[in-house]
């Protein structure tokens, strides 16, 4: 769980910086929104995983049911988060690249904690076989 933690911190931490550059070189100031973001998908994606793996250990056969449910849950969540973000800054000027972002944070730890999760499965299930 410690590696997910520190893998996930640095997800987090290269996103950030890599999303402060790209702003910055094409000259557009990030809104305040999108730091939230980050905090955001960072606990979003920490509670799912946990909540994952003990569901896994508890009963591996319910796991698929459980992240269905879950991935259900986050994409829901973050599209009624999305959907006040954009209600609040309906007349702003970068609606576009605060919804651009948030899908891109959204696909790319949705990714980043399925193949944890993928991993993490694999080794629950060698670990019962022996």
């Amino acid at each position: 769980m410690k590696k997910f933690i520190s893998s996930l911190s640095i997800l987090t931490v290269v996103l950030l910086g890599l999303s402060l550059l790209v702003f910055n070189l094409l000259s557009f100031v990030l809104p305040v929104i999108v730091y939230f973001f980050f905090l955001y998908f960072f606990l979003l994606t920490l509670i799912s995983h946990i909540t994952l793996v003990k569901k896994n250990k508890e009963n591996p056969k319910r796991f698929i049911t459980s992240f269905m449910g879950a991935l259900g849950i986050k994409l829901f969540s973050s599209l009624a988060f999305i959907a006040i973000i954009l209600i609040m800054y309906k007349s702003a000027d970068f609606v576009l690249e605060i919804a651009l972002t948030f899908t891109a944070l959204y696909l790319i730890y949705t990714f980043f904690e399925t193949v944890h999760l993928l991993r993490a499965t694999k080794e629950t299930n060698e670990q019962k076989k022996d």
